[in-house]
Parts: C-alpha cells; sequence; structure tokens
C-alpha cells in the first residue's frame, strides 16, 4: 500500500516524494515506528530505494543552516494557517520532527528536541511541557501500558485507544536520555520484548536466510550485498542476530 501510494504521488507529481509531503505523513510514521524494519527499512531513504532504486538528490535538504531555516518556515505556514503553534503529529511535519529529535540535525543551533525548535521558530514562547516529560513521564506512561497489557492480554499498540500521548512523546524524543527513540524501545524499556515477530527469529530464522543467501550464489556465481535486489530484506535479520554481513555468512555456509 505504500509503495503504491509513492509511486501514485510520483506519476502525478512527476518527482520522488519527500516524507513532508501532503499524504506521506502516514508512511513516514510507520517507518519512525519501526514497522517494517525486519525488511531492512529503518529510514526514509531505505524506503526510496525500495520504491525506486535510488534516493531524492536533495535528501539532505533540512540539514545544516539551509535546512532549518526551510523548517523554520513551514512551521510558521502552518502557525498562520492553524492559528496555532504546530504540533508533533500535525500532517507532513514527520521529517521536521525526525530531524529535530532522532536525527538531530540543529544540535549546533541548540535544537534537540521538538519543543527546543519551537522556541528556535517562534521565540520565547510558553510551551506546556506536559505530563509525559521526563522520568516522572516515563514512569507514568509505564504505569499506563502495563495497565493496558494487563487488562487486554496483549503488548499496546500505537493505535491503541489511550495510547496516543504516550506515542507522541516518544516521537517527541522526551526520554532520548534512557534510550528510548521509538515505539519499540519503549515496549522493550517496559516489557522487555515488543510486538514485532519474524519468520527469522531464532536459529531457524537464521537458517531461513542463509538458504535464500546460498540460492543467490548458486544463481549469479557470486557473493550477495544488501543492495541487491530483494536482499535488502535479510540484512537487518543477518545483523541483528549474528552481528556478520551478508557475504560473510554466505562465505560460511
Amino acid at each position: 500500500m505504500a509503495k503504491k501510494k509513492m509511486l501514485d504521488f510520483y506519476k502525478v507529481n512527476k518527482r520522488k516524494p519527500r516524507e513532508h509531503d501532503e499524504g506521506m505523513s502516514g508512511i513516514g510514521g510507520a517507518i519512525h515506528r519501526g514497522d517494517w524494519e525486519e525488511y531492512g527499512i529503518g529510514t526514509w531513504n531505505d524506503l526510496m530505494r525500495l520504491v525506486f532504486n535510488e534516493v531524492n538528490l536533495n535528501y539532505n535538504y533540512l540539514k545544516g543552516k539551509k535546512g532549518l531555516e526551510r523548517a523554520v518556515k513551514i512551521l510558521k505556514n502552518v502557525k498562520k494557517a492553524k492559528n496555532r503553534l504546530p504540533q508533533i503529529n500535525d500532517e507532513n511535519l514527520g521529517g521536521i520532527v525526525d530531524a529535530a529529535t532522532r536525527k538531530k540535525y540543529w544540535t549546533k543551533f541548540g535544537i534537540e528536541s521538538w519543543n527546543d525548535l519551537l522556541r528556535y521558530a517562534f521565540g520565547n514562547v510558553r510551551i506546556q511541557p506536559g505530563k509525559y516529560c521526563g522520568k516522572e513521564g516515563l514512569e507514568l506512561a509505564t504505569k499506563i501500558l502495563k495497565d493496558f497489557e494487563k487488562n487486554n492480554r496483549r503488548l499496546p499498540r500505537t493505535i491503541d485507544k489511550g495510547i496516543g500521548g504516550i506515542v507522541i512523546a516518544t516521537n517527541r524524543g522526551e526520554w532520548r536520555e534512557f534510550e528510548i527513540s521509538k515505539w519499540d524501545d519503549l515496549l522493550m524499556f517496559v516489557f522487555q520484548k515488543t510486538n514485532r515477530t519474524s519468520k527469522y527469529d531464532g536459529i531457524e530464522g537464521l537458517h531461513i536466510v542463509l538458504e535464500k543467501l546460498k540460492i543467490f550464489q548458486q544463481r549469479y556465481g557470486r557473493i550477495p550485498t544488501s543492495n541487491d535486489k530483494g536482499m535488502s530484506k535479510y540484512h537487518k535479520p543477518v545483523l541483528k542476530r549474528s552481528g556478520l554481513n551478508l557475504g560473510f555468512m554466505v562465505g560460511k555456509i
């Protein structure tokens, strides 16, 4: 579905989509949550390579001083249109949120969080810190998540009712000091496990990957790389579960 949406965008607009483009926020959100990590997709550019076999030439458009100025201009347009400060979950701001929080593009300008960016863009505005800030906020989120798990007999998901504020706090980078930068990090912190299961888990999963790599080697007469078609989805499982690269693993079959 995401691939079709991106291809449709390209067909209509005659260019590859960027994360802040209209209609792309849902795809960006899925990437930030790590929904497709088992397929080797951890960033917007990973998905771009899968869909288009290349990335936007201007994929660094938010980096540095000029990138920050672009972000500020977008935020001011949002404020003008909505007559309020931009919010982290506003549509089409995913790329800017990511640049300010996870990627840390603007730390030399004193911007390490969403609120830092708002203060930079709009001056010393009063920003409500929110109930999920800091250690106390993380403790509150932990209690809510554990209560959810107890009542529903499953781990919470980002789309579950009553969880939205915790998701926003995670995306905003409220708990980075605790090494929590995405939803799965929070689940691991609270439950020591995530909702994510993969056919590549465990030794059986590793054997599946190795068999696929061996078939590639036999067909093409060379060791595959993660850039070869169809190989990206095996790349992260191998790295995550063995700490080795694809070529090394094929050589050990």
